[in-house]
């Protein structure tokens, strides 16, 4: 399977860095985790076509998060009519938040094929043929998600954006990816946001061996981040087009992670 990040920004405009956006896909199924602003322009980017997308996790209502829920469901108003639904998959308040844009933009929302709009509950495992959600609250808005996510058989943890809790640390332990967000310095975080120091005690805490870090503002660009994991057996930032190979564990023990930067 690959992991694709469409962004690996914030809500604050940088250069290179586009706000929250990844794909997972695989060999039979693609689903989106955030499609903040841009998300739609990097999907394009990176080859993916969207008759390929299944499902969209959403972890938060902020916009950074969602914004380009409404240009996707504009897109696929626009695309060839399909019997394949979309699985719209997120916090409390998802279906009102697109009852709201709906009452902007009418019937243009409306896409060519079927929407299956799903709010999920913190400790109720949801199960799709493309993807399981194993939601948990997050620190940061009332209805903030993080999860585990089993795709095609690998369990990976998606941070979202929270503080730093014990829910987490527990369901950290045992993914084979953790991809969390990593938003300020330490000595300037907030509660409801992760600081490399939160991260490092995710990562002894849980025993996490493989990090994917994410949401960094632009503050953290003259952080250096990589000395901070240096014995882990795998460490990423990731910036916009990533992109992650997870292959199977080879006989040579060759490390089954690869990057490469798209354009």
């Amino acid at each position: 399977m690959e992991i694709i990040v469409l962004g690996a920004g914030t809500a604050v405009p940088h250069p290179s860095r586009h706000a929250s956006g990844l794909v997972l896909a695989g060999d039979k199924h693609t689903v989106a985790l955030d499609f903040g602003p841009g998300a739609l322009g990097k999907y394009a980017r990176a080859g993916l076509e969207l008759d390929q997308l299944e499902a969209v996790f959403l972890s938060h209502l902020h916009l950074d998060h969602v914004h380009d829920l409404a240009t996707l469901l504009f897109a696929l108003h626009n695309a060839t009519p399909s019997e394949r639904p979309l699985h719209l998959l997120g916090p409390r308040g998802l279906g009102a938040h697109l009852d709201g844009m709906r009452a902007i933009y009418g019937s243009s929302l409306d896409p060519a094929r079927p929407l299956v709009v799903e709010e999920l509950l913190p400790g109720q495992r949801h199960v799709l043929a493309c993807v399981e959600v194993e939601p948990f609250s997050a620190i940061h808005t009332p209805e903030a998600l993080s999860a585990v996510l089993v795709f095609e058989g690998r369990r990976l943890l998606y941070s979202g954006d929270t503080g730093l809790h014990d829910e987490l640390v527990r369901r950290a332990a045992g993914v084979e990816l953790a991809i969390c967000e990593c938003s300020f310095p330490d000595g300037k975080g907030v509660p409801n946001h992760l600081t490399p120091a939160a991260v490092r005690e995710l990562v002894d805490r849980s025993g996490c061996k493989r990090l994917l870090l994410t949401h960094r503002y632009p503050v953290m660009d003259d952080y250096e981040l990589k000395p901070r994991f240096a014995e882990l057996d795998w460490f990423v930032e990731a910036e916009d087009l990533t992109r992650l190979f997870l292959a199977e564990e080879a006989a040579d023990s060759m490390d089954p992670i690869k990057e490469r930067r798209g354009r």
